[in-house]
């Protein structure tokens, strides 16, 4: 019974935790093999209060951490100081089910990192500012504040965009 449990999980939140996790390391198969080490740990460490969705997101940040400490990519740098790394973006368009959120998604890749991961667990985790907050370890003032500065930073790329597209025609 666990085991039908926990595909159902995987089918309603591989594509959250895929987005997430792609996002945070860059690189397809690092997030798919975070994702499924993610699955199992969130499972069996799931307690009551929390809901498996907000926890899964928590387990791949946590193993995506991990996998940079054994890379020796933080050399005993404290988590508050941990930036997110820029690197090729490699998407699974599949997942993006129109243009429209194709376009958002790599507008928001082009945001500093810092917006970014807000701007994707708000919206395409569909986190509450709370649960980013605890996520993050970032107030929830400081969560709203840099979701809203990365809304404005966003709509300055989408309408750079359009400028760019407009001059195209």
């Amino acid at each position: 019974m666990d085991k039908d449990i926990l595909e159902e999980l995987y089918k309603k939140y591989y594509n959250t935790a895929y987005l997430y996790t792609l996002s945070l390391c860059k690189s397809k198969d690092q997030a798919e093999d975070i994702i499924a080490d993610a699955f199992v740990k969130a499972f069996v460490s799931l307690n009551e209060a929390t809901s498996f969705k907000y926890w899964l997101l928590v387990v791949c940040r946590n193993l995506w951490i991990d996998s940079l400490r054994k890379q020796k990519k933080l050399s005993k740098l404290p988590l508050e100081d941990i930036v997110l790394e820029s690197g090729d973006e490699e998407l699974d368009y599949k997942l993006l089910l129109t243009e429209r959120n194709h376009y958002i998604y790599t507008s928001i890749s082009k945001l500093p990192d810092t917006y970014k991961e807000v701007l994707i667990l708000f919206y395409y985790g569909e986190l509450s500012i709370a649960e980013i907050s605890k996520l993050t370890k970032i107030t929830p003032m400081n969560v709203k504040t840099l979701l809203h500065r990365g809304r404005k930073k966003l709509k300055e790329i989408l309408e750079e965009k359009d400028h760019e597209f407009q001059r195209s025609l």
